[in-house]
């Protein structure tokens, strides 16, 4: 829009005299997601507050998933007005409450983001607990290299704060994740550094007394084959127990000490200490060492020549085992993990819910506001007076159709940005799905070998026992036909390989696009060397032997064409 030359020269005194003239203020405008009036502060602070308090509420009263939700609403709160104060508490909260449900992937989130916010504010003794904590959720999942690499991080922290104490915990949880991945030459030296942190620190004496006895104990374990030296260190362990009274380190003592008989076929007394610990373990929370007695027991009982005893412990193990790990359990985990994702989705759009309300209110906020100001002006000819009239309204009017059209682009982009920001969760969310089951899959599949080992195993000392003449009784040949039933394993297998085709089902025909001479044979054994399974695991699920997995292996090669000194299993998972 162009304007004649004296409008041009109009428009510039005008400017000067604006200079001099008062400008009204500029009203308040809608404040951002990310920031909040001062004046608003506490009552948003006091909202939070209620939302905290009556998470806590719920959890006493057990409703652990009310309570969590409670608390990621907190924490929304408080990071979409940026509010500081509450975050490291709330973060915490909500990892635990994770934690509590056993979602323990997503409570590594909230931890890690704690650990940062406090080594950011300088607070090494809270962010020790932090990476401890995540080491532990690691451990829980059974990712020993990655917990092994949190706890490193504590036991850095710890020798920072210059604490034995707290040097020792982080000593003994590393060398706990070397035992479980079996590294036991390395897991040594770290039980013994731990010792003798906790034999320097005096400031606890009785709970330091109990780690001492604790590192016993897993030392011991490191020593299994050396019978002498681990039931040297587990009756240390037993006795510092006792002195202090803690039921389950003595039941746990009990349990690595009738554990250790075993290992050296000492049955009578693994049966004694196996029988004080099932004692002491059956009306306490500590589920899953039970379970492991139960199992210990069981076993103990079939080498006895028990086997009305062992049908009791074996009843009351697979009650236990189906309480912990069966379907009701898995699903009611599913479930708690489901109404996070979808608590979470739905506030990231809230989130984009009131980001757009907020445009939209500026954008009529621009539309229905004009600017008051005082103009006096000495003209003395009616056409001056006009022009400057024209020029005016000319002017603003450019000015608001810049401001519409700028507001509108803006308002275009940040749809557009809301759009794609809900593809990305979509595909989270799917990636999140397939991990899980994968993982499902896999656990699934070592849950049928280990069932069908140890029911064979029931299996074939019971009958062996009925040749012998040892038993005639109703009740051992109830036992029989009940283990009997257990080996027939038709119906899981065919479920297991219902699931692994479909999970693989997009996998398996790239693959049969690449290699079309592939049978669903290959395509089965192709699904169950990526759940990075043995050869004895995937001969059980196969139905066929060792051998003959091998030999599928090898044949599988040649189809797709591979050398022999080929990895197959980088293969197949690289393709």
């Amino acid at each position: 829009m162009k304007y004649p030359s004296f409008i041009i020269l109009l428009l510039t005194s005008l400017t000067l005299w604006a200079q001099q003239a008062p400008i009204n203020p500029t009203p308040w405008r809608i404040p951002a997601t990310t920031s909040v009036p001062t004046d608003s502060l506490p009552k948003i602070q006091q909202y939070i507050q209620q939302l905290t308090d009556s998470s806590k509420a719920a959890y006493v009263n057990s409703q652990n998933t009310r309570s969590l939700k409670l608390a990621l609403n907190a924490l929304q709160t408080a990071k979409q007005y940026g509010i500081k104060e509450h975050r490291a508490m709330l973060n915490f909260r909500v990892g635990y409450l994770l934690e509590k449900i056993e979602a323990y992937e997503e409570a590594v989130v909230f931890r890690a983001t704690q650990a940062a916010w406090n080594l950011k504010n300088n607070n090494p003794l809270h962010a020790y607990h932090c990476y401890s904590d995540i080491g532990k959720l690691y451990y829980q999942l059974k990712k020993f290299s990655t917990s092994q690499q949190y706890y490193l991080i504590a036991l850095k922290l710890s020798s920072k704060l210059d604490d034995t104490d707290l040097k020792g915990h982080a000593l003994n949880n590393v060398g706990l994740t070397y035992l479980r991945s079996d590294s036991i030459t390395k897991a040594i030296p770290y039980f013994r550094e731990a010792l003798q942190a906790f034999k320097l620190k005096k400031q606890y004496k009785n709970f330091n007394a109990l780690m001492i006895g604790v590192c016993h104990g897993n030392l011991a374990e490191c020593y299994l084959q050396d019978y002498g030296t681990a039931k040297q260190l587990l009756d240390s362990y037993l006795t510092i127990a006792q002195q202090q009274q803690a039921s389950e380190n003595i039941s746990e003592a009990y349990v690595k000490r009738g554990t250790l008989a075993m290992e050296h076929h000492l049955w009578q007394p693994a049966f004694s200490d196996l029988l004080k610990a099932s004692a002491l373990l059956k009306s306490s929370a500590h589920y899953k060492l039970y379970l492991r007695c139960l199992k210990s027991m069981t076993n103990t009982l079939s080498h006895l020549n028990q086997p009305k005893m062992m049908q009791q412990y074996l009843s009351a193990y697979l009650q236990l085992n189906d309480s912990l790990y069966g379907s009701s359990r898995i699903q009611q985990i599913t479930a708690s993990k489901a109404l996070l994702q979808l608590d979470k989705i739905q506030y990231e759009l809230d989130l984009h819910r009131m980001s757009l309300t907020a445009k939209k209110k500026e954008i009529h906020y621009l539309k229905q506001t004009k600017k008051d100001q005082k103009v006096k002006w000495f003209l003395s000819l009616g056409l001056l007076i006009t022009s400057v009239v024209v020029a005016i309204l000319g002017y603003i009017k450019m000015r608001q159709n810049q401001r519409k059209d700028a507001a509108i682009q803006e308002m275009k982009k940040q749809l557009i940005k809301a759009e794609l920001k809900n593809k990305q969760l979509e595909n989270l969310e799917l990636k999140k799905n397939l991990k899980t089951k994968h993982t499902e899959l896999t656990n699934f599949a070592i849950e049928i070998s280990e069932n069908y080992h140890l029911l064979k195993k029931l299996n074939t000392e019971l009958k062996s026992l009925k040749e012998s003449g040892k038993s005639e009784s109703p009740e051992y040949q109830s036992l029989v036909q009940l283990l009997d039933g257990q080996l027939g394993l038709d119906n899981q297998l065919k479920d297991f390989q219902r699931k692994a085709n479909l999970l693989h089902k997009e996998y398996n025909n790239t693959l049969l696009s690449i290699h079309p001479s592939l049978t669903k044979n290959d395509l089965y054994l192709c699904s169950l060397i990526r759940l990075h399974l043995t050869n004895k695991d995937m001969a059980i699920l196969r139905n066929v032997t060792e051998k003959a997995v091998r030999m599928s292996k090898y044949r599988l090669k040649q189809k797709l064409q591979l050398d022999k000194s080929a990895d197959l299993h980088a293969y197949l998972n690289n393709l």
